[in-house]
């Protein structure tokens, strides 16, 4: 790895590890994050965060979450929040999203680009969705 590699976490919150189907487990996914996380940090790759956030009100839930009456990820609650290990450190930025793709929160990939970051080592959680998502949406984006 170089100096224009970067870790981008998504969605490594509590409301989504706790999920019963969770595969691998969530002590092992949990585990398996931290040595990664742990490395790039030793290795002075710089780590980006990204996280689902809603509102109390409900505004800015997916529509599907809309439809099941589902309540995760709320501003300011402990489900929110990362597991213990995976928070981001002084330094390392937090960008809030509200659907799939990281890139939905159009700082993240302005950021990127101001560092030079060329390959982006993608963890988290919902790789149907999420990280998929975020992965198809920054491979389609030009070089920086």
């Amino acid at each position: 790895m170089n100096e224009h590699t970067a870790l981008l976490l998504v969605d490594l919150q509590r409301d989504f590890i706790n999920e019963d189907l969770l595969m691998p487990p969530v002590g092992v996914l949990v585990e398996q994050v931290k040595a990664l996380l742990t490395h790039c940090r030793a290795a002075g790759i710089p780590v980006f965060h990204t996280r689902t956030l809603v509102n109390a009100d409900g505004a800015g839930r997916m529509p599907h979450w809309q439809r099941n009456g589902d309540q995760r990820c709320v501003k300011g609650t402990p489900g929110a929040q990362p597991p213990e290990g995976l928070e981001s450190l002084p330094g390392e930025i937090v960008y809030n999203k509200s659907f799939y793709s990281a890139f939905g929160n159009p700082s993240l990939d302005n950021d990127l680009r101001q560092a030079g970051i060329q390959t982006l080592l993608v963890a988290g959680l919902h790789t149907h969705a999420c990280v998929q998502a975020t992965v198809l949406r920054r491979r389609s984006q030009p070089a920086c």
